[in-house]
């Protein structure tokens, strides 16, 4: 199973294909996922992997912070495709946020698109840093640009 990261927009967003970042429209499988964002436009975006278990993410029952000694920062276990796989994630979503005000992000299991997510996490478009992000699974963020 793999994990998909969902992302809605006001506007548009072009599919991409690269060896970093994948966007593509929502499999008709798995479009229970709309239900939960509010802005019209849903892509899937998948890493250096094809899904989206390339990005950084973990597992809690609420929002936490980022902590180095979580994800081992320092050590050599995330790859450098990782690392630019979330650094091109960040750069698209920034510009998206800053376009339309808003984004809305979803990182879910496979098949478990119609789950309820378990929180919200706002987030402002500055924290779109590839350094310390990361998805808290099945937790919907809603990022907002500067003055909105």
């Amino acid at each position: 199973m793999c994990l998909m990261l969902y992302v809605a927009t006001t506007g548009d967003q072009p599919y991409v294909e690269t060896d970093l970042l994948n966007v593509e429209d929502v499999d008709p499988s798995r479009m229970a996922v709309r239900q939960w964002l509010s802005l019209p436009v849903t892509r899937f975006v998948g890493a250096h992997t094809g899904c989206s278990c390339g990005f950084r993410s973990i597992v809690a029952t609420e929002p936490i912070a980022y902590d180095a000694h979580t994800f081992n920062e320092g050590e050599p276990d995330e790859s450098a495709e990782a690392r630019a796989s979330l650094s091109a994630l960040m750069t698209m979503a920034r510009s998206f946020a800053e376009r339309d005000g808003a984004i809305e992000m979803l990182a879910i299991w496979d098949g478990d698109e119609g789950e309820p997510p378990l929180g919200t996490i706002d987030k402002a478009v500055g924290d779109l840093q590839p350094e310390t992000w990361f998805f808290i699974e099945r937790f919907l963020y809603r990022v907002m640009a500067a003055g909105r």
